[in-house]
């Protein structure tokens, strides 16, 4: 009779797929460090103008500007689990008038072992996630982050897609060095999705 093939039982095969065990779903927690740690490398993605490629993952357009997460001083970069939802957070403060021409996708590999924080959306105030949210409660979670320095990604939910995670990366932080940038490549934008240009046939 031919041996059986062994079977890893469920509960083990989850544990090491995504780093947990039975009742301890991630993302329970508040902001902290969850001891969990990626089965294998995170590839995220980030969409910059042509002209700042330089200073895609310094931080610095979000120290100018601010950001949901980051008071104006504070460098952090915004990146985002697939390029799909990357240019869904571009469009979001893109109109078709303005759409710029020279977009680029970049992404980049977070290994397994690099430290990270998430924040669970139970623990977010009101209206986190609307187009004019509680600005300074979120800028203060995230800049606490950042000063604290024990983590280099903090895993914040997606204010477009709730179900999804963008990921901020501190460029200060000696793990972010073992980031792999990958190469840079143009983006189109389809003017379908501006709602102003009609299909002319199946998509």
């Amino acid at each position: 009779m031919a041996a059986r093939a062994h079977r890893r039982p469920r509960r083990q095969v989850a544990r090491r797929l995504f780093g947990y065990r039975r009742g301890r779903a991630p993302g329970r927690a508040d902001i902290a460090p969850t001891g969990l740690r990626w089965r294998e490398l995170v590839r995220v993605w980030r969409l910059v103008r042509k002209r700042r490629l330089a200073d895609a993952f310094t931080g610095e357009g979000a120290r100018l500007a601010g950001g949901r997460w980051n008071s104006p001083g504070v460098r952090v970069v915004y990146t985002s689990a697939s390029l799909a939802l990357a240019m869904l957070e571009y469009f979001a403060h893109t109109s078709l008038v303005h759409a710029p021409k020279d977009v680029m996708a970049i992404s980049a590999d977070v290994p397994d072992d690099v430290s990270r924080e998430s924040v669970a959306i139970a623990k977010l105030p009101a209206r986190w996630q609307r187009y004019d949210p509680p600005v300074e409660a979120l800028r203060t979670l995230g800049d606490a982050w950042i000063a604290r320095g024990k983590t280099a990604v903090l895993v914040v939910p997606s204010a477009i897609v709730t179900v999804e995670n963008n990921y901020l990366l501190n460029p200060l932080h000696p793990d972010i060095a073992r980031v792999k940038i990958g190469k840079a490549t143009p983006v189109l934008f389809d003017l379908r999705l501006f709602g102003s240009v009609k299909a002319s046939g199946a998509s």
